[in-house]
């Protein structure tokens, strides 16, 4: 029933174990009036609770083998990968949840298998990292669909999130850098998160004390956008984070430059307006000589133009 009846740890496995003896006897008698997929499910569940990691795995199998089409075969199939992955068997696991995903039976655990997946496909080294981009790639594409999905990721969804955009910019530190971030992205389709992961990249190499390394992740963004733009017809948003690339790369009039064709050469960009302001902010700053011994030094005239 659910209710907790003050049982310690010793009389719950006690009476898990129980409930096994009474499950193998109804086993072994071969008559059994209710479905022998729950029955299966619930003994499963009763090994797992008592410890026995191994009896447990092994009724969820028979329950996956002997009854395919059961309504229980999609938690038994993301059961059996999650325990493969935990003995780090990652070729086994990642054959178990994309089992899971391609059969399209449950909703339930399609997005945490996806997840999951990219992960035991990175833990199998270097090798399979172009195969796990392509599945992380996927779940943030399943959580963040357009730009509003930005303003609004539910707090239980945070850390899956920040976790899938780390690992692909530490893969691709080891790979390639923004380069091989660019190979994974499909240049046709922008997606409304792709600023983020060039950013993460660049806070990686930050943090690894690589500040070159980091301007030339965003420089190398900035570039991709700019080669984008004219391939896409609603191109204001790229134009703006070509902007906000060149911006953090430190390359200001390139960043104006792109902040302005965002803002009066884009029809119908709805942030046409914050992407003027942009640029106007980056010529006040300028006139203000917040940006130091650069070769950016706007005079009142532009600011004022």
């Amino acid at each position: 029933s659910g209710e907790d009846i003050g049982f310690s740890p010793a009389e719950e496995e006690q009476v898990y174990s129980e409930a096994i003896s009474s499950y193998e006897s109804i086993l072994a008698r071969g008559s059994y009036g209710g479905r022998l997929d729950e029955l299966l499910y619930q003994m499963a569940k009763a090994h797992a609770l008592t410890g026995q990691q191994d009896a447990s795995i092994q009724r969820l199998k028979q329950l996956v083998g002997l009854y395919p089409d059961s309504p229980l075969v999609p938690e038994a199939r993301f059961r059996l990968a999650e325990s493969a992955f935990a003995e780090g068997q990652y070729a086994e696991a990642e054959s178990g949840y994309r089992q899971l995903i391609a059969s399209g039976d449950s909703e339930e655990f399609s997005t945490k298998a996806r997840y999951m997946l990219g992960w035991s496909q990175f833990k199998q080294g270097p090798s399979a990292w172009n195969r796990a981009a392509g599945t992380f790639v996927e779940v943030l594409d399943e959580f963040l669909p357009q730009e509003q999905s930005l303003e609004s990721v539910s707090e239980s969804s945070v850390d899956t999130i920040d976790d899938t955009f780390r690992v692909l910019a530490l893969m691709a530190a080891r790979k390639g850098g923004p380069d091989t971030l660019i190979a994974w992205l499909d240049k046709a389709q922008p997606r409304p998160w792709e600023h983020l992961l060039f950013d993460r990249l660049a806070d990686y190499y930050a943090i690894q004390g690589k500040t070159g390394a980091s301007v030339a992740a965003c420089a190398q963004a900035a570039t991709y956008y700019e080669g984008l733009a004219p391939q896409v017809g609603q191109n204001g948003e790229v134009l703006r984070l070509a902007g906000d690339a060149r911006l953090q790369a430190g390359h200001f009039p390139g960043a104006l430059d792109n902040f302005r064709k965002a803002a009066y050469e884009a029809p119908g960009y709805s942030e046409a307006a914050d992407a003027a302001w942009a640029a106007v902010t980056l010529l006040r700053d300028g006139v203000d000589q917040q940006y130091g011994a650069t070769a950016f030094k706007p005079g009142l005239e532009d600011l004022s133009d």
